[in-house]
């Protein structure tokens, strides 16, 4: 067992490790280049949209940056557990990696359900605006979901585009190569991370509505493998946010239109 010293030696090896490659900063978003630009002079629809604007964009953009921050971490907590036994490995699994790894399984559905009530709030906010029709009325925020983000969104000619981006995040294929575990982790029983079995006893489907058992466990999941599933997932959530941007500028354009044109 991993006690005092040891446990904090372990944790200086891990801070060299992570500081020795910065590759991953490279990923890093600087916001400014996403904000879309002020329209001087326009009316205060314009303004209302743009300060809605400002906040999505600013929390997508945390969102991948923390994400990719994540994802580094367990990367050098990967080339350092591999020095360890099995029983010293549990206790950096407890104390380091599993809080790792749980918050960022979770990052690809955040991500993408971010995108999509911020992509229906400001084409509710735009369709109402700028007199596009059919103007869908917009649920309560804890409603909001890909539903109602395919009535909001589909009248914009950017809408397969970002539809097609944001289905590439949190996947089926995503979901079970990972054992569905941002699922099992909150309504039943997730896989281990790196070592371990669970779930020795499982209920399968055995015929059209039948079920039987079976034993045999579920197999960890290998934090090396765990990494590259999560950093092709940062690259799926930063083609969405990209696409989500293009939609917003094309919205801008037509506020920009009616600036010179005149507001119905």
């Amino acid at each position: 067992m991993l006690v005092g010293k040891d446990s904090l030696k372990t944790f200086e090896s891990f801070l060299i490790q992570f500081e020795k490659d910065n590759s991953w900063k490279e990923d890093l978003l600087d916001i400014d280049e996403y904000k879309i630009e002020n329209i001087e002079g326009a009316a205060p629809h314009w303004f209302m949209y743009h300060m809605h604007s400002l906040d999505f964009v600013r929390e997508i953009v945390f969102s991948l940056n923390r994400f990719r921050y994540y994802i580094a971490k367990l990367l050098s907590w990967g080339d350092i557990i591999k020095l360890y036994s099995d029983k010293d490995k549990l206790d950096l699994l407890i104390d380091f990696i599993y809080p790792l790894a749980i918050v960022s399984i979770d990052y690809p559905y955040k991500i993408k359900n971010k995108i999509i009530y911020s992509a229906c709030y400001l084409c509710h906010f735009s369709n109402f605006l700028l007199k596009k029709r059919p103007v869908v009325k917009l649920p309560r925020d804890w409603d909001i979901d890909h539903n109602v983000f395919a009535q909001m969104v589909c009248g914009w000619s950017k809408y397969k585009e970002l539809d097609d981006s944001l289905a590439a995040v949190n996947s089926s294929s995503f979901r079970e190569k990972t054992y569905n575990f941002r699922n099992s982790e909150h309504h039943s029983i997730p896989p281990k991370i790196e070592i371990g079995q669970s779930r020795l006893l499982r209920r399968i489907s055995s015929e059209k509505g039948k079920y039987t058992f079976t034993f045999g466990g579920q197999q960890p999941l290998p934090i090396k493998f765990l990494v590259s599933l999560l950093e092709q997932e940062h690259i799926n959530g930063l083609k969405a946010f990209k696409s989500f941007c293009v939609l917003m500028q094309e919205q801008r354009e037509l506020f920009e239109c009616n600036l010179t044109t005149g507001w119905s």
